[in-house]
C-alpha cells in the first residue's frame, strides 16, 4: 500500500510533499525490516532530500528520519556516518525542543549503542546513562524505552566485567518489558536470550538455562520454529549444555 501511495504522489505530482516525504520514511522502514536494506537507504534519501527542498530541516520528522538512517547505517557498519546523523538531529532537537524530552533521549540512546558497536565503550557507557537520567525525568521508570536503555547499560556494565551492575540492569529491563509488552513479544524473548551472555560470563549456567528454555518456548508459539530468534535460542542452550558437562 505504501509503495502504490508514494507511485499515486509521483505521478500526478501532489503539491503536499510533507505526505511524501513520510511516505518514504515509513516505505524505508518497511523495507529495513524485511532486510532489503539498500531499498531502505534509498528511501530514507528521498525523504531526507524532499524535506531539505521544502526547507524542513529543523523539524522533528526530519529529526526522525536522520535518526531512523543512522540505525540503518549501524546494521552497514557504517558507524561514522550514523554519529554524524544523530549528532546532527540531537542539535535540531535541543535547539527546537530542549534535552528534557523522549525523543532527545532516544537520539542519546541510539548514539550509545552506535559507540558500543564502534567499540567506544567508555563513550557508550556516558551516553547511556545520560539516556537513563532523561527517560526517567521525562516518562518514568516504567515505561519501555527506560527498559530499553537498562538493556544497553546492561551490555556495557559487561563489558567493563561489572557484573553485579549489568545482572541489575537485565533484570530490570525484562521486568519493566514484561509489563509494557507482554512474554509473548518479539522483544522479551530476546531480552531472555541476551541474559546468557551475562550468565555465562557469571558461571550461572543454571539461570541461564531456565531463560533460554523459555524463550525457546516464547519463540516457537509466537514465532515458529523458522524464526531467527528460536534458532538463536536453541543454539545458545546447546551451548549451555556443553558447559556444564
Amino acid at each position: 500500500n505504501l509503495k502504490k501511495a508514494k507511485a499515486l504522489h509521483y505521478k500526478y505530482r501532489v503539491k503536499d510533499r510533507d505526505i511524501l516525504a513520510t511516505i518514504e520514511n515509513n516505505l524505508a522502514l518497511c523495507y529495513k525490516n524485511s532486510s532489503q536494506l539498500k531499498l531502505a537507504e534509498e528511501c530514507y534519501n528521498n525523504s531526507l532530500e524532499i524535506r531539505t527542498a521544502n526547507k524542513e530541516t529543523n523539524t522533528e520528522s526530519y529529526c526522525s528520519t536522520l535518526s531512523n538512517k543512522a540505525d540503518l547505517l549501524r546494521i552497514f557498519g557504517r558507524y561514522g556516518e550514523a554519529s554524524e546523523l544523530l549528532l546532527i538531529s540531537l542539535d535540531i532537537r535541543q535547539e527546537r525542543y530542549g534535552t528534557k524530552t523522549e525523543n532527545y533521549a532516544n537520539a542519546i540512546s541510539n548514539l550509545a549503542n552506535v559507540y558500543f558497536d564502534a567499540g567506544y565503550f567508555k563513550e557508550a557507557l556516558e551516553k547511556n546513562l545520560q539516556a537513563k537520567e532523561i527517560y526517567l525525568e521525562v516518562v518514568g521508570e516504567e515505561h519501555q524505552s527506560y527498559g530499553n536503555c537498562l538493556n544497553s547499560l546492561s551490555l556495557c556494565y559487561l563489558h567493563f566485567k561489572n557484573y553485579a551492575k549489568a545482572e541489575e540492569c537485565k533484570l530490570k529491563a525484562l521486568q519493566i518489558i514484561e509489563a509494557s509488552v507482554g512474554k509473548n513479544h518479539f522483544r522479551y524473548a530476546s531480552y531472555l536470550i541476551s541474559t546468557y551472555g551475562l550468565y555465562r560470563k557469571t558461571n550461572q549456567l543454571q539461570k541461564a538455562e531456565i531463560n533460554l528454555k523459555e524463550a525457546i518456548v516464547l519463540a516457537e508459539r509466537n514465532f515458529g520454529r523458522k524464526h531467527e530468534l528460536f534458532a538463536e535460542a536453541q543454539l545458545a542452550l546447546a551451548e549451555v549444555y556443553s558447559l556444564q558437562r
